[in-house]
């Protein structure tokens, strides 16, 4: 399933991410960041942990790192 029709090729941008508004960009690493409200933040998780199984089995770990930006239990 897709998470959005943006064209992320544009970002940084406002628009629909897992059927909520939200605010897309690049990070410096290249990885692309996504807010959204934090009521909403639960459910678009979700949405990305589905649509990351619905890719196949992968070798690679696909758990997304879900920390708020906060610097503090950031994997890595």
């Amino acid at each position: 399933p897709r998470l959005t029709s943006l064209d992320l090729s544009k970002v940084p941008m406002a628009g629909s991410f897992a059927r909520a508004w939200s605010i897309i960009r690049r990070g410096p690493d290249g990885e692309y960041l996504v807010y959204v409200h934090q009521e909403l933040g639960h459910y678009v998780a979700e949405a990305v942990v589905d649509a990351l199984h619905g890719l196949g089995p992968d070798p690679r770990d696909l758990t997304p790192d879900l920390t708020p930006e906060t610097g503090e239990g950031q994997a890595g």
